[in-house]
């Protein structure tokens, strides 16, 4: 297919200017107290042994056993961000930057999705693009927060499954 390098090239495009636009936004944007709550049990587990939320003290909000261990979240979540910040670091940009990496996750496995449901690469670039500016998945991308985590790892099964339904049904159902 002659097309076939016009659309890698658009796609890798589409990535590279997302990319742009999400550490811009991760660069810039203020810090969230959410951010902090969902940076914290992470941090303290990779460098303090527990899965504690230690970075809030707020007794009349919280109970105090969260400062040993954390129930506001699956542990997944946490589990990651521990490994990220042994791998990367911790700080703001750092922990940001995780959920950009699932944001470009995500924007190829959309692709991967529809050119597997469509047959058509054109109609996949297109739907990458259209999510690629999305505000709200922009902004998603730029902020420390486990939704983009999920969307990452959902898109990925559902292109992974269809990428092998054709070839190995017991594959792609594992």
């Amino acid at each position: 297919d002659s097309a076939r390098p016009i659309h890698a090239a658009l796609a890798l495009a589409v990535l590279v200017i997302f990319s742009g636009l999400a550490v811009a936004g991760a660069w810039t944007a203020m810090p969230q107290p959410d951010e902090a709550a969902y940076a914290n049990p992470g941090y303290n587990f990779s460098y303090n042994g527990f899965f504690g939320l230690t970075v809030f003290h707020l007794p009349e909000y919280m109970p105090l056993s969260y400062g040993k261990h954390v129930a506001v979240a699956p542990p997944g979540y946490f589990f990651l961000t521990a490994l990220w910040y042994r791998a990367v670091g911790f700080g703001l940009l750092q922990v940001r930057l995780l959920s950009l990496l699932f944001a470009l996750v995500a924007l190829i496995s959309w692709r991967t999705i529809i050119r597997y449901l469509l047959n058509s690469a054109t109609a996949a670039l297109i739907v990458m693009t259209l999510v690629s500016v999305d505000y709200y998945f922009l902004l998603a991308a730029s902020h420390c927060r486990p939704e983009m985590v999920c969307i990452g790892f959902g898109t990925a099964a559902m292109a992974v499954y269809l990428a092998l339904r054709g070839r190995s049904p017991v594959w792609a159902f594992f």
